[in-house]
């Protein structure tokens, strides 16, 4: 999870700097499509770190688009370098989903369960079910989030 957040993080960073320095016009467009550049740029006068730390928590909000939509915004640098801490924990799930479908897949491929005893099989079973659970408890949290989040942003944007 570390190095994937420091590998989105610096990309990130990377694609903000282009989009406030290069790529000027292309953000602009991009914050057109999804009039939201005016909202943004007061709430990010006012709260300039908690809302960039908000918005990446935000799963709605894909990366991608975020990083040069605000980068046309008055966010100074500074703020948007430190709220690249709210990517970690949607990174996390993406992780962990990948490995858990990763082990579920070389389970099935491999027919693991066969030639085990059967307390190792029940074992085996318990952590599969394990694995998935979590799967399902993060996303649920991440949904949870994402509505606490959007429900914050709304209020934010409304005080403006």
């Amino acid at each position: 999870t570390l190095a994937v957040w420091i590998g989105t993080w610096i990309g990130s960073v990377i694609a903000f700097l282009l989009g406030r320095f290069v790529l000027t016009a292309l953000s602009e467009s991009l914050a057109e499509k999804y009039k939201v550049k005016a909202a943004f740029d007061a709430v990010v006068k006012k709260q300039g770190v908690k809302f960039i730390i908000l918005l990446r928590l935000c799963a709605l909000v894909p990366y991608n688009v975020f990083n040069y939509a605000i980068s046309i915004t008055a966010v100074s640098i500074r703020d948007y370098i430190i709220g690249g801490v709210g990517m970690i924990p949607l990174i996390g799930l993406y992780v962990f989903a990948g490995t858990t479908v990763g082990s579920l897949t070389e389970a099935m491929e491999t027919n693991e369960m066969m030639g085990m005893m059967e307390e190792e099989k029940s074992n085996r079973i318990v952590f599969y079910i394990t694995l998935i659970t979590g799967l399902l408890v993060l996303v649920g949290i991440i949904v949870w989030i994402t509505i606490v989040v959007k429900k914050q942003l709304n209020e934010a944007i409304k005080k403006g």
